[in-house]
């Protein structure tokens, strides 16, 4: 699980941070996020608990300038996660 976080941080968020399409400190927010997401369960829960941990994760006074757009990532992000993690699941049994 920690090299699949690892994976997606390496190549995800920072794709997004070089874009420009998320600033540092939002990154962070994102993969503490989708950190403590995986750590909690694998299956699919619905959106907004999904989303709330990226709330719950967002620096305090850091505003979030374009919300639709952090929880779209979040999406994706946690989606590639799922899918990583089930493929080395499937490799397993």
């Amino acid at each position: 699980m920690e090299e699949t976080l690892a994976q997606i941080r390496a190549e995800l968020i920072e794709n997004y941070l070089r874009s420009g399409k998320i600033t540092p400190a939002e990154g962070l927010a994102l993969y503490s996020a989708l950190v403590a997401r995986s750590r909690s369960q694998l299956e699919k829960d619905a959106e907004s608990g999904d989303r709330a941990l990226v709330t719950a994760h967002w620096p305090e006074g850091l505003p979030m300038t374009n919300p639709q757009q952090i929880f779209t990532i979040f999406d994706y992000l946690l989606r590639i996660f799922r899918q990583k993690m089930q493929k080395k699941i499937d490799q397993y049994f």
